[in-house]
């Protein structure tokens, strides 16, 4: 019994060091850190917000142009498009400030000037924009051409 017991203890203390051993090179190897983003809220990993508009989208409406006093509320609180329906964000003069809020992306704050590409609204991602001063501004609405 003695022999079985000390046969355990030193089974025990050697798995126990190798799953430490373990637990500490793993932690260079960058692996946490992808568990970490997966996990994370909005999991599945939450995806980048795309560069570009995908191919074959053709446009099929535009608001008027707004400014900073004629915004209308509800693109100022968290909204989205509807699915298939992409836009465009383009400022005219001025600065606007284009939030992502959707837990299936990475959050992004983007700061739209005229000088700057337009500002790409994914299908049913939940954004807002908000006015930095004066501005003029104005939502291109994208849709496949099948649509």
């Amino acid at each position: 019994m003695v022999v079985a017991t000390i046969g355990g203890v030193f089974v025990s203390v050697l798995l126990g060091c190798g799953l430490f051993a373990a637990a500490f090179f793993s932690d260079k190897s960058g692996h946490d850190e992808q568990v970490t983003r997966a996990t994370s809220a909005g999991s599945p990993a939450r995806a980048t917000n795309p560069d570009a508009l995908p191919d074959g989208l053709l446009p099929y409406r535009r608001t008027p142009d707004f400014s900073e006093t004629s915004v209308p509320p509800a693109l100022l609180a968290d909204h989205d498009t509807k699915p298939g329906t992409w836009g465009l964000i383009h400022v005219a003069s001025g600065k606007l400030r284009y939030t992502i809020t959707d837990p299936r992306r990475m959050p992004a704050d983007i700061i739209l000037t005229p000088d700057r590409a337009p500002g790409i609204v994914e299908p049913s991602i939940r954004h807002h924009v908000e006015p930095i001063g004066a501005v003029a501004f104005h939502v291109e609405f994208l849709r496949a051409a099948a649509d």
